[in-house]
């Protein structure tokens, strides 16, 4: 009897040493967006993680893990504490991972259970949320057993109950990670020990830098205030809020509708929208400027109808990019729709505008 509970006590010590608990943050500028807890051991992963961009939405997610790093089965669990209309305020998916497809139950306290089979064709899957960070690291750490360069991918989001196509391309120690749903590319920077040391989204639409950190957060406080804070202001987790402007010159109604990045303590122009690229002149969608009669731009003729404004920044002044195509996401930029570019007049503020 006492050698057997001194094995037990062993078996204990030795599977308590080999758990990690660590953590990474998401920052917009100085603002937090996203704070993560992860457990982790040769065979498991599980992570809690809150997030506020803009609504708050918990997460706990439990993935076993094959030998090779990849992910065999996941349990995830969403829940949004101040759900809006007839939003959910739970979700519950399982998912099995195969070497051919991802099988799916999908449940919510808002709807019948659904059960999904979604197709990979072979490729390195893994779980993904666009805030949820240790499944990052897992697939570096999978992709780096795997020969090829760039290696094909497939991301599988819970919540929408789809596989995002991508792939991942080494450079040095960073992976540059690939997919429709950032819309352009993260760099994952991977330490000698195969761990996520931080990540950068700034070339992509999401424009997070995250960090790892050393100790777990306490991620059920956070979520506390996160929750209590969205109560009393509703807004305050915006990324970009979206704005329009309307006048009526001449026989021309003329509307605006865009986005407005807040500089949460960021360097925007030189910075966030370097010099020499072509900016969606706001956030998120592209710019829409609309008119319902003919008119003139800067010499530019414009038949009624919707179009999109670019913007050209550089040192030396900005050109406005006026584009026929519309409705378009503010990171598909095609300049052979463009109809002109017209010189702006530059001026600064004495304080900034947030």
């Amino acid at each position: 009897m006492r050698i057997r509970l001194v094995a037990a006590a062993f078996l204990l010590t030795t599977h308590a040493a080999s758990a990690q608990s660590y953590g990474f943050i998401a920052r917009l500028g100085r603002d937090t967006i996203s704070v993560e807890r992860v457990t982790r051991t040769a065979s498991r992963m599980v992570i809690d993680q809150v997030e506020h961009a803009p609504r708050v939405i918990q997460r706990h997610a439990e993935m076993t893990l094959a030998p090779d790093g990849t992910v065999r089965e996941l349990t995830i669990d969403i829940a949004t504490p101040n759900p809006i209309g007839n939003d959910p305020r739970a979700i519950h998916v399982t998912a099995t991972f195969g070497r051919d497809s991802v099988r799916v139950t999908h449940k919510s306290d808002a709807g019948a259970p659904r059960n999904v089979t979604l197709a990979n064709s072979g490729y390195l899957t893994m779980p993904w949320s666009t805030y949820m960070f240790g499944s990052y690291e897992l697939l570096a750490a999978a992709a780096a057993k795997r020969k090829g360069n760039p290696i094909p991918i497939r991301q599988f989001i819970p919540g929408r109950l789809m596989l995002d196509e991508g792939a991942l391309k080494k450079r040095g120690n960073v992976w540059e990670i690939t997919t429709t749903a950032l819309a352009g590319f993260g760099q994952i920077r991977m330490d000698p020990q195969g761990r996520m040391s931080s990540y950068s989204g700034a070339k992509t639409t999401y424009l997070v830098e995250v960090e790892r950190l050393a100790s777990a957060p306490d991620v059920a406080a956070i979520a506390q205030k996160f929750a209590a804070t969205e109560k009393t202001s509703p807004v305050v987790g915006m990324l970009s809020v979206r704005g329009a402007a309307q006048s009526k010159i001449g026989a021309a109604t003329i509307t605006v509708d865009y986005g407005r990045p807040l500089m949460r303590g960021r360097v925007l122009l030189g910075g966030i929208i370097p010099y020499g690229e072509v900016w969606r002149t706001g956030a998120n969608a592209a710019t829409q400027f609309t008119t319902t009669a003919a008119i003139t731009l800067e010499g530019l003729a414009l038949a009624p109808g919707t179009y999109t404004l670019w913007t050209m920044p550089s040192r030396s002044g900005v050109q406005l990019i006026v584009n026929k195509q519309s409705g378009q996401w503010g990171t598909n930029y095609d300049a052979a729709q463009d109809l002109g570019h017209i010189p702006l007049t530059v001026g600064t503020n004495k304080l900034p505008v947030e």
